[in-house]
């Protein structure tokens, strides 16, 4: 799938900072309330690519440490990619690619990218409820999980090595548009670490706000 082209003239320029302006103010709620289990961060000058990690604690792939890039579209379904080639039935092993058409949740341009890192984060705990949904990017992971669990994550451990391994070499890497990783350092993290801990602690005891609904895009391309 082609990123969309929205020709030129006022209507086109209108249509993409419509785009721009929802996935900023889709951005901001997640940087307000956060989807467990990811970081985000804006591509450098381009508000329809989002950086990111995810981490998973349970399942089949519990200790991984992923990074991703989420590629947006106005009306059509986001494209999600992880750095490295990642071993799960949703997985491209060529690409990298999260085919996220094979996922449950329904995508329209007003549909939220939370709902979406949710189901996201689901097949990664549970990967043997998504094989009912195939067809799959990766057939042979889908046979693996159904029929040898213990060899499965065998192959997922091995992954989640070379993902990590990935990432040390690229600590102290110039990366402006890219999630970086480093050594603790005690006098500058700790600080941070309490504030986070104390902001957390604060949006546990706050009401729950009700979730943002976004306005449907009104230009036409």
């Amino acid at each position: 799938m082609a990123k969309p082209t929205f020709g030129s003239g006022p209507t086109a320029m209108l249509t993409l900072l419509s785009q721009q302006y929802r996935m900023l103010a889709e951005f901001g709620d997640l940087c307000r309330d956060p989807c467990d289990g990811f970081f985000l961060a804006l591509a450098e000058e381009d508000a329809t690519r989002w950086l990111g990690v995810m981490t998973v604690i349970d399942g089949m792939y519990a200790g991984g440490l992923f990074k991703f890039q989420l590629q947006h579209f106005l009306e059509a379904r986001p494209r999600m990619f992880f750095s490295l080639p990642l071993f799960h039935q949703l997985v491209d092993p060529r690409s990298g690619e999260f085919n996220l058409d094979l996922l449950p949740t329904t995508w329209n341009a007003t549909s939220h990218v939370r709902t979406l890192l949710r189901s996201v984060k689901e097949a990664f705990h549970d990967p043997a409820g998504v094989i009912s949904n195939g067809p799959h990017s990766n057939a042979s992971a889908a046979l693996l999980c159904l029929n040898n669990e213990a060899e499965y994550r065998a192959r997922v451990l091995n992954d989640i090595s070379i993902h990590y391994q990935s990432m040390e070499e690229e600590e102290g890497k110039s990366d402006s548009s890219g999630v970086a990783f480093g050594p603790w350092i005690p006098e500058l993290h700790e600080k941070v670490l309490k504030q986070m801990l104390e902001t957390s602690e604060r949006s546990k005891e706050a009401p729950a706000s009700p979730e943002i609904t976004l306005p449907p895009d009104r230009c036409s391309s």
